[in-house]
């Protein structure tokens, strides 16, 4: 009885910590999955809209001694379209705009970690929601009748209605970048996860830790 007693005593410590480490892969797979299919819908957009142009860069070096790391802000017109075919191909549908994420002060204040703390993350929530066949949420975080040139940033929930809706669980935060002629979705050059939570590029290159130190990442 004492070593059943024991036993029951060990389960009931772990088995929190087990579900915990369950859920983070599930919702990791989910995304890696959405993560795909979403860059796959780029590369077919790219192709047969011959669209290169909406994607963000930022000088990390004079452009005498680096002549092709120059400032780039996306083409309004090319981001427009992206958007729309996007939609298109994934046969989005619009959903009410009623998803809450935790505010960007309060994440890094309770142990949270971002790829850049400029951002304006929390302005994210104002953008429009689209639903996924999969029950997945995505937002397009793009000011279409705004005059000023800028990219597309996205806004992935692959809970959708389920929750449990926070930064680095089941909610990710990714933008668009050039890498070797084609546009790409990472969190280069913004992303946040809360506390116990995985940045997308500590997923999608399946380290153990999240590390903010370098923006760029291949």
């Amino acid at each position: 009885m004492v070593t059943l007693g024991i036993i029951g005593i060990v389960a009931a410590l772990t088995m929190p910590s087990l579900i915990n480490d369950y859920k983070l892969k599930t919702y990791e797979t989910a995304f890696k999955k959405q993560y795909s299919v979403l860059n796959n819908t780029l590369d077919f957009i790219q192709l047969d809209e011959g669209i290169n142009a909406c994607y963000l860069t930022i000088i990390t070096s004079p452009t005498e001694t680096d002549p092709n790391n120059k400032m780039y802000w996306a083409k309004q017109d090319d981001c427009f379209v992206l958007k729309q075919r996007m939609i298109d191909k994934l046969n989005l549908v619009p959903v009410q705009n009623n998803y809450v994420y935790p505010l960007f002060n309060k994440v890094l204040a309770d142990g949270g970690i971002a790829v850049n703390n400029t951002y304006d993350y929390d302005y994210a929530q104002n953008y429009s929601a689209f639903l996924l066949p999969d029950g997945a949420v995505i937002r397009f975080l793009f000011r279409e009748n705004s005059s000023s040139r800028h990219n597309i940033n996205f806004v992935i929930d692959i809970n959708g209605f389920k929750g449990p809706n926070k930064w680095g669980y089941d909610v990710f935060y990714l933008t668009l970048v050039l890498k070797n002629g084609k546009i790409r979705l990472t969190d280069e050059y913004a992303s946040l996860a809360q506390k116990g939570g995985r940045l997308p590029r500590t997923i999608l290159l399946n380290k153990d830790k999240n590390d903010n130190s370098n923006w760029k990442w291949d």
